[in-house]
């Protein structure tokens, strides 16, 4: 998703949690993931390429090292950014997957009768050898995001490319606002996994995390 619908998934999902500078160092990891150096050579940093397994192994190991990180009350501002870029690659799963098109055929959910729910963890799809993720065609997909008249090159890039299947921004897909939706949700979801455990166990490790009383 483009830099702007992350911050507001993010800020929407868990701002609450966070106080205002450990949450500007949340939101600094998930932007810094679409850094040049993020989008070349890397997509599990954005479910990309139908690397699933190679994604939910990047994501265990950022798990990982956050839950180092504040049980050891160390490198706090690492587990932060860290923490911003998981929640950056759970995001881009519904923008740069089909899940999103995928749920609307099961469930035949039309745009117009759409109740604004949707199941972000539908294990039927989750699970679906249909489930696949677009390929970036880099340096030459770039040339898509031209201003005015990126459009005109999508001819050029087959059905599977991102150009293609990206949810990235309403003027992207008509679905976006259910890949916004999943996005929030998920986010919350995942971030509560996280936290719960270590809340309980290591109270006072959290509070620092989260940053409540700098």
């Amino acid at each position: 998703m483009y830099p702007y619908y992350h911050l507001k998934i993010t800020s929407e999902a868990v701002s609450s949690l966070f106080g205002r500078f450990a949450f500007r160092q949340v939101l600094y990891g998930n932007i810094g993931q679409d850094g040049l150096q993020g989008q070349i050579g890397h997509p599990e940093y954005h479910f990309d390429d139908s690397q699933f397994q190679r994604t939910y192994a990047y994501l265990n190991g950022l798990k990982e090292t956050i839950t180092s990180c504040i049980v050891s009350h160390k490198n706090i501002s690492i587990a932060r950014e860290n923490y911003g870029q998981f929640t950056h690659a759970l995001q881009d799963f519904y923008a740069h997957t089909n899940y999103i098109t995928l749920y609307a055929k099961i469930y035949q959910v039309r745009l117009e009768n759409w109740d604004g729910k949707i199941d972000c963890l539908d294990e039927e799809i989750i699970h679906s050898p249909n489930l696949i993720s677009g390929h970036f065609y880099s340096p030459w997909e770039w040339v898509t995001f031209l201003p005015g008249i990126g459009h005109l090159f999508l001819p050029l890039f087959p059905g599977t490319s991102h150009a293609h299947m990206n949810i990235d921004a309403p003027s992207a897909s008509d679905w976006f606002p259910l890949a916004y939706r999943a996005a929030v949700e998920r986010t919350r979801i995942e971030s509560n996994q996280l936290f719960s455990c270590l809340q309980a166990d290591h109270p006072t490790a959290m509070l620092e995390f989260f940053g409540k009383y700098e």
